[in-house]
């Protein structure tokens, strides 16, 4: 395996964690108030999600300025976040299927 293949790898779960850190807090919530907790009793559940937005925005900055250095690493990033998005979509498209 290639640097530009794990680079690609690394950035496609990363863009998968991005996706899933607004989607899992909904859905956490949504859980939480159909089995009646109050939502004081939810201790980290606000606290996580905040986080897996801000380290998703920190990696895209970050990302972002990798790009501009090297045509190689943009290449591998690319690849990483089609890959990524390609997860996502057969994810679903299977669920529906």
């Amino acid at each position: 395996m290639s640097t530009g293949e794990t680079k690609s790898k690394q950035i496609s779960c990363l863009l998968i964690e991005l996706a899933f850190a607004g989607w899992s807090a909904t859905i956490g919530e949504s859980s939480v108030e159909e089995a009646g907790c109050p939502p004081s009793n939810w201790s980290t559940m606000p606290l996580q999600a905040k986080l897996d937005v801000e380290h998703a925005q920190e990696f895209f900055a970050m990302v972002e300025a990798v790009t501009r250095r090297s045509l190689r690493s943009a290449w591998a990033i690319q690849n990483g976040l089609r890959l990524g998005a390609y997860a996502f979509e057969r994810l679903y498209r299977d669920l529906a299927g």
